[in-house]
């Protein structure tokens, strides 16, 4: 009875579903540029069910790719394209590109692919619309060479935008960026930095820098986001004391928000959020909207807003301040859960609630309102 028990229970187990050779094709299109590219390839069955096994990227040379809104076709031709990193291919990209091509807000594009070796692969997106922007709060970054002269009671003061959005748009990411110029040995050299919207203790004598993530548009279509304070701080300690020196010169911030279309968003959702450190499930989750294939056809749209610096030039001498000076100083939270346009995973200092609704006018009233925090 056993010879006949283990006898029949000898077959082995393979996991892999039969291999089939399919196209996967990657593009975003973006307003940011007058050129878009587009990325075509085969897919592949990894030796041992390990990519990393793979050594040879499967670009498709055979494609022929267009694009395609109303009665306009955007043809793109193949291109090589030196690789940065050769730490695991080491063949050049293989890219399709289409010159000039500027995208038009709220317009639906197509994109098809077709392949002589693996057939024909399409998807479409629509283009984000714009939105009106407006900075809250700006006195806190006009002039960073004073913003260390005195930090006292500034924990609990915010600042950011307000945005309307006119539709046509799934998902958002509003970041405020710095310009500045940086002194070198060759001369000043133009630099952008990102200001983080809060910093998180992480530890004794650590911080987590927060940045703003991608989220949904409310259904009224304005939104707001907030910065704390020492996310700007930080930012200043690592410019002027560390990486560039009190040469640097500031010139203006920008006040960015970046439109995100359905498919998009969809593929970054699954790739951020599918994970779960409780599952025992090794799979990751996956996302297409080609059909014919596999992979990610998606839109990005850009508007902004620029602010010059009130103090623009550099200092002769080093300003008083110093890296992280109460940087962990605990102050009272705030939960924006459920207000309209609030992020409820941001963890910003005291007076957030308030700040959410005070809107376009915090600048005209901002001395009344940080007094009654």
């Amino acid at each position: 009875m056993f010879l006949l028990l283990s006898g029949s229970c000898d077959e082995s187990f393979n996991p892999s579903a039969p291999f089939q050779r399919r196209m996967v094709v990657y593009s975003v299109l973006t307003t940011e540029s007058d050129t878009q590219y587009v990325r075509v390839y085969a897919s592949y069955n990894p030796p041992e069910n390990d990519p990393s096994n793979n050594q040879d990227e499967q670009s498709l040379t055979d494609a022929t790719v267009t694009v395609s809104s109303d009665s306009s076709v955007h043809e793109f031709q193949k291109i090589v394209l030196q690789r940065p990193d050769t730490s695991r291919y080491t063949s050049n990209i293989i890219a399709y590109v289409s010159y000039p091509f500027r995208l038009a807000r709220g317009k639906t594009y197509k994109l098809t692919v077709a392949s002589a070796t693996l057939g024909t692969a399409t998807a479409v997106t629509t283009v984000g619309g714009t939105a009106q922007i407006s900075p809250v709060n700006f006195f806190f970054l006009a002039d960073p060479y004073s913003v260390y002269s005195d930090t006292t009671g500034t924990a609990d003061n915010l600042y950011g935008m307000d945005i309307y959005f006119s539709g046509q748009t799934e998902a958002f990411i509003a970041r405020i960026d710095v310009d500045y110029l940086a002194p070198t040995a060759q001369g000043l050299r133009p630099k952008r930095r990102q200001i983080p919207i809060a910093v998180k203790a992480a530890g004794r004598n650590a911080w987590e820098l927060i940045y703003p993530v991608a989220r949904r548009i409310p259904l009224v279509y304005r939104a707001t986001q907030a910065f704390s304070f020492w996310g700007w701080y930080d930012l200043l300690g690592k410019i002027i004391g560390v990486e560039d020196g009190y040469g640097s010169r500031f010139v203006q911030v920008v006040f960015r928000v970046i439109h995100i279309d359905m498919p998009l968003y969809n593929a970054y959702g699954i790739a951020h959020n599918f994970l779960d450190s409780n599952s025992v499930r090794l799979d990751e989750g996956d996302y297409t909207n080609i059909s014919g294939g596999f992979g990610t056809f998606g839109s990005l749209a850009v508007d902004s807003t620029v602010r010059p610096f009130l103090n623009a030039s550099s200092r002769s001498e080093k300003p008083d301040f110093h890296i992280g000076r109460a940087i962990l100083r605990p102050g009272p939270s705030c939960s924006s859960a459920g207000r309209e346009g609030a992020d409820s995973s941001e963890s910003l200092d005291g007076c957030a609630n308030r700040f959410l609704h005070l809107g376009s006018h915090a600048t005209t009233h901002s001395a009344h309102f940080w007094s009654s925090c």
